[in-house]
């Protein structure tokens, strides 16, 4: 016959009984003030669930192809990770940072070439579709007279998807990868600008920031002077 290990524990400690368990040559004996107590603790944790164990926070995904997430029902500020590419709002400054990882570099050495970097653009306004429109037109303006090539794709900066009356739109053909990428990470800096009302800001983001652009050009005005 085999009983309930809580249900003989109640009922020696209400009845008041010493519970004799054989072991080997010896009995254990157990009195009821021990029972009395076990049992209660052992009611106290009968029906509750352990608690689970806490996660690590998640580690940015740096992979080639991978932009930064911003967590979810937060206000879209977490800066993101150097190295990574993605976008956050600065509410501080009133801006959304488009920020360029690792895996947008000659994409960073793009808009670093040109004079306007700096330069914080608003996104097209009115509704979805009217800036589309407004994108897809000024694309194509910048852009025809650029011929593409197998594996690459045209990068144009200032933005299509920004309104601006810069004089010179620079056009280049870049890997079709970090094209790839690109559109991903202005598609969360356009919907942040669009949720706050913030311009969008280009912001160089790779770790190594001595592969950029602006060093070669100051050791090549250091190097200048020299003569």
């Amino acid at each position: 016959m085999h009983f309930q290990p809580l249900l003989v524990l109640g009922l020696v400690a209400a009845l008041g009984h010493t519970l004799v368990i054989p072991e080997a040559d010896t009995a254990l004996l157990i009195q009821r003030d021990d029972l009395s107590d076990l049992y209660s603790s052992l009611l106290d944790r009968r029906g509750k669930a352990p608690e689970p164990a806490k996660a690590p926070p998640p580690k940015p995904d740096t992979k080639p192809s991978a932009v930064f997430k911003q967590p979810a029902g937060g206000k879209h500020d977490t800066p993101v990770p150097k190295g990574c590419s993605g976008a956050y709002c600065d509410h501080g400054a009133g801006k959304v940072m488009a920020a360029y990882g690792d895996n947008l570099k000659e994409h960073a050495d793009h808009k670093l070439s040109h004079p306007a970097v700096g330069t914080a653009f608003d996104p097209h306004s009115g509704t979805p579709a009217d800036r589309k429109k407004a994108t897809t037109k000024q694309r194509y303006e910048a852009t025809k007279n650029t011929p593409t090539e197998p594996g690459k794709a045209r990068d144009e900066f200032p933005w299509a998807s920004a309104q601006h009356k810069e004089p010179h739109t620079s056009v280049k053909l870049l890997p079709a990868k970090e094209s790839h990428v690109e559109s991903s990470v202005m598609a969360q800096a356009n919907a942040q600008a669009h949720k706050y009302r913030y311009p969008v800001q280009f912001k160089d983001n790779r770790s190594r920031r001595r592969r950029d652009l602006e060093f070669k050009r100051e050791l090549m005005l250091e190097i200048l002077t020299q003569f």
